[in-house]
C-alpha cells in the first residue's frame, strides 16, 4: 500500500513538471517563508523539493504584469491641482473693452507705460490682492466685515431702508386708481457731465415742468405757495430753487410731492433731495455719469471764466492744477462718492464707496456722456416719455439738437494729456469716483441694458396701480 502510494505521488510529480515546463521557468516554493523582492511568493502544496527548478521557490508575475489595466495612469487622477495662490483672471481679460478704453485714455501716447496708481492701472490688478502674511507664517484674516455696518449706524445709515422715498430701478411706474402718475422722476446733478443739455431737453423737447433752478428765485426767498412758472421758451419752471439746500427744505414744508405741480425734479443735493417725497410719491432717480478725471478737468477750466454763477471767484483766474486740486474750498475730492454717500468733512474709506454702489445699483438708472445719444432714448423709454416728445411736433429735432449739434453750456478747452502730471493730479484725488465710474458703466452695458431691451420688446410699458 505505501509502495503505491509512492508511485502515484511519483506520477502526479511527472505530470507537474511537464506541464511546468511546457510554461517556462515558472516554479512553485517549498518554503513560504522565502519573499524574493522579484514578486509574491506563494507556498507550494507538496513539500518536496522538485528538482532542476530553482528547487526552493518560484516566481509570480509582478502585479502590473498580471493586471497591465490597474497600472495604467490616470491622466485626469494624477493630474496636478491648480495651485490655490494662484491670481484670478485680470479685470482686463474679464472686460476686454472697458481695459482698452481704459489704456487708450490713461496711456501717454509718447510710449510711456501705464501711471503708477492710474485708473487704467487699478482696473486691470483690482481683482486680486496679496494677503497679508502674519508672523507665524499664516494669512491675516482682517475682523472688520462688520465695520460698513457699524459706520452706517454711526453715520446714520439703514441699509434696509435704503433711500426709502425712492423706488428701485427695475420697479413698474407707479399709477393712481384715476390713471395719475404717482412716482416723479428726479434727475441727481452730477456738474459738468452733461447736465445743462439733459435740463433743456426736458423743459424744451418734452416741455416737462422741472423743480430746479430758473434763476429768478433766490434760495432762501420766502415763498408761501408753489406755483409754476412759464419762462416761455426756456421751459416752466416751480417758484422755488430746488437747486439748493435752503429750496428743497422749503419745497418739503409746502408738501412738493404730492402738490401734482412738477413732472422731474433736478439737483445735485441727492439725499436731502429724495426727502422731500415719500413712499405714496416717490423720486424714480437717474443721472449722466463722465469720467471722473475729464470732468474735474473742465470743471477747472469752466470756474475760471463762468463769471455768471453764483460761485465765481475773481482769485480763480490765476489758479493752477496743483491749488484747484489740493485746497478744498475750489474741488471737492471724489465728489460723486461723497453725495452718495453723504460723507462730507472727513476721510472716505471703502465702506462708504460699497454704500455709494449699492445705491447706484438699486436706485439710480445710469446714462453715460460718452454715449449720450443711446441714453437719452433709453430714458424716454425708461419714464414713458415718448409721448410727451412726439406731442411737441419739434420734439425729436429739439433732442437731436442738444444731443448731437449744439450741447447747453459747452465750455472748450485744451485738453489735458492722459499720463501727464496734470492728469496724475486730477487722478489722485478721484480714486473712488473713478470706480464708482468703472461700476456705473458696468451696470450700463450689463443689467440696466438687459433691463432695457426687454422694456422695448414690451408693446406697453409695464405700471402699477396704488390702491
Amino acid at each position: 500500500m505505501p509502495e503505491a502510494r509512492h508511485l502515484q505521488d511519483q506520477h502526479l510529480r511527472d505530470i507537474m513538471n511537464a506541464e511546468m515546463a511546457s510554461k517556462g521557468p515558472e516554479i512553485v516554493p517549498k518554503d513560504p517563508k522565502i519573499i524574493p523582492k522579484h514578486g509574491i511568493i506563494v507556498p507550494s502544496k507538496n513539500r518536496e523539493v522538485i528538482p532542476k527548478l530553482h528547487e526552493d521557490h518560484e516566481i509570480i508575475p509582478k502585479q502590473h504584469e498580471m493586471h497591465p489595466k490597474q497600472n495604467e495612469i490616470d491622466p485626469q487622477r494624477h493630474e496636478m491641482p491648480p495651485k490655490q495662490h494662484e491670481m484670478p483672471p485680470k479685470q482686463h481679460e474679464m472686460f476686454p473693452k472697458r481695459h482698452e478704453m481704459a489704456i487708450r485714455q490713461d496711456l501717454d501716447l509718447r510710449g510711456r507705460d501705464i501711471a503708477p496708481g492710474s485708473y487704467a492701472l487699478k482696473a486691470r490688478n483690482s481683482g486680486w490682492r496679496a494677503p497679508e502674511i502674519g508672523p507665524d507664517g499664516r494669512a491675516v484674516v482682517k475682523k472688520h466685515h462688520h465695520k460698513a455696518h457699524l459706520l452706517n449706524k454711526i453715520k446714520g445709515r439703514d441699509q434696509s431702508n435704503l433711500f426709502k422715498n425712492s423706488v428701485s430701478v427695475s420697479d413698474p411706474i407707479k399709477v393712481s386708481p384715476q390713471g395719475e402718475r404717482q412716482d416723479i422722476p428726479f434727475f441727481w446733478v452730477i456738474p459738468k457731465s452733461g447736465t445743462s443739455s439733459m435740463r433743456s431737453i426736458m423743459t424744451k423737447c418734452v416741455n416737462a415742468r422741472m423743480a430746479s433752478t430758473s434763476g429768478l428765485v433766490k434760495p432762501n426767498e420766502d415763498v408761501q405757495r408753489l406755483e409754476i412758472m412759464d419762462l416761455g421758451k426756456k421751459g416752466k419752471f416751480l417758484n422755488i430753487d430746488f437747486s439748493h439746500p435752503d429750496g428743497i427744505k422749503r419745497a418739503g414744508e409746502l408738501n412738493l410731492a404730492s402738490s401734482g405741480l412738477i413732472d422731474v425734479a433736478a439737483t445735485s443735493h441727492v439725499h436731502p433731495g429724495v426727502e422731500v417725497f415719500t413712499r405714496n410719491n416717490p423720486a424714480r432717480m437717474f443721472s449722466i455719469f463722465r469720467h471722473p478725471v475729464t470732468r474735474m478737468i473742465s470743471a477747472f477750466h469752466y470756474s475760471k471764466v463762468a463769471h455768471w454763477e453764483t460761485t465765481y471767484r475773481e482769485d480763480m483766474k490765476e489758479l493752477t492744477v496743483a491749488e484747484y486740486t489740493r485746497n478744498p474750498k475750489y474741488s471737492v475730492d471724489n465728489w460723486m462718492t461723497r453725495m452718495l454717500a453723504d460723507v462730507h468733512g472727513e476721510e472716505l474709506d471703502d465702506d462708504d464707496l460699497e454704500y455709494a454702489k449699492q445705491v447706484l445699483r438699486e436706485r439710480v438708472f445710469v446714462l453715460l456722456l460718452d454715449d449720450i445719444a443711446e441714453g437719452v432714448d433709453r430714458l424716454l423709454t425708461y419714464l414713458d416719455w415718448h409721448g410727451l416728445v412726439e406731442e411737441n411736433p419739434q420734439g425729436t429735432k429739439c433732442i437731436d439738437a442738444f444731443v448731437r449739434r449744439t450741447p447747453a453750456n459747452q465750455n472748450k478747452h485744451e485738453p489735458v494729456e492722459a499720463g501727464s502730471a496734470e492728469w496724475q493730479m486730477f487722478e489722485n484725488v478721484n480714486r473712488y469716483d473713478l470706480q464708482l465710474y468703472w461700476y456705473a458703466q458696468d451696470l450700463y452695458h450689463g443689467e440696466q441694458k438687459a433691463m432695457m431691451n426687454n422694456m422695448r420688446q414690451s408693446p406697453t410699458r409695464q405700471t402699477q396701480q396704488q390702491h
